[in-house]
């Protein structure tokens, strides 16, 4: 969807539900797309396998939180992540960020299997 202003096209950011890709994601460790979640480090990882979840998470942190100098860092453990059914959603164009996650019931049919960890 575009609106045109003197012959310039501008795209609108569509709002509401959505069905999240690996791009929307701070990136993919491990095969896995994580991103943080807020400033806490809380994080997703968009798959519903607990251990590739973890394993994610771990390479998550080691790069970007900065455990590089220990690559055997295991932060994150498999007793700390839980399965959690979430939605995503678009925000306005004015909203200081592009989309927010929201926990869900299973059979919502815009929510997708996650795992979360808690910092």
């Amino acid at each position: 969807m575009t609106t045109t202003s003197r012959s310039t096209e501008m795209p609108v950011r569509p709002v509401g539900r959505f069905q999240p890709t690996s791009e929307h994601f701070e990136g993919v460790w491990a095969g896995v797309p994580v991103c943080s979640l807020g400033e806490d480090g809380n994080l997703i990882a968009q798959t519903s396998d607990p251990a590739r979840a973890v394993q994610a998470m771990n390479a998550y942190q080691r790069d970007v939180q900065g455990c590089m100098y220990d690559p055997e860092s295991q932060t994150v453990t498999d007793d700390a992540v839980r399965l959690r059914w979430a939605y995503f959603e678009s925000q306005p164009e004015d909203s200081d960020i592009d989309w927010s996650v929201h926990w869900a019931r299973e059979g919502d049919d815009q929510a997708i299997e996650l795992h979360y960890w808690a910092a």
